[in-house]
C-alpha cells in the first residue's frame, strides 16, 4: 500500500570552505517545499529529512541513490523510515521513494562561506507502507 505527494520548493545550498580556506565549494544543506494531493496543500518537507503531514511527522534515510534519467535533476532516492509516525496517513509507512525530480541542481561557484543559495525542484514522493 502506498500514498504519494506532489512536492515543490527548494534545495537550499551553503557555501562551505573547500580543503583549503581558499577554495569554496557548493554543499546541499537542506529542503525546504510545500507537499500538495489533489491540488490541496496537505504537508512540509524538510531537513532531517522529515515529512509532516497534518500532525504525523516522519524522518528517514537514504539507502540508495539513481540519476534522474535526463542527468540534469537531483537523483531520485530511495529513504528508510528511521522515526515512524504513531497515527495518521504516515502510521506505518517504511520506504520513502523521490521520483520524477525536476531541477534542485546547482551549478557555478561560490565566493563566501556561508553563503546560501535556493535551487527551485519539484518531486514526486511515494510513502511506501508494510503490506
Amino acid at each position: 500500500m502506498s500514498r504519494q505527494a506532489h512536492a515543490e520548493g527548494a534545495q537550499i545550498y551553503e557555501c562551505n570552505a573547500e580543503q583549503s580556506a581558499e577554495q569554496f565549494g557548493w554543499r546541499f544543506r537542506e529542503p525546504v517545499a510545500a507537499l500538495f494531493q489533489g491540488g490541496n496543500t496537505v504537508g512540509v518537507h524538510y531537513a532531517g529529512p522529515k515529512w509532516q503531514i497534518g500532525n504525523d511527522v516522519i524522518a528517514a534515510k537514504v539507502t540508495a541513490s539513481a540519476p534522474s534519467p535526463n542527468g540534469k535533476n537531483i537523483p531520485w532516492l530511495k529513504l528508510q523510515v528511521t522515526t515512524e509516525a504513531n497515527s495518521g496517513l504516515l502510521r506505518g509507512v517504511t520506504a520513502i521513494q523521490r521520483l520524477n525530480t525536476v531541477g534542485g541542481v546547482l551549478e557555478g561557484a561560490c565566493e563566501k562561506a556561508g553563503e546560501l543559495r535556493p535551487v527551485p525542484y519539484a518531486a514526486d514522493y511515494v510513502f511506501l507502507k508494510k503490506q
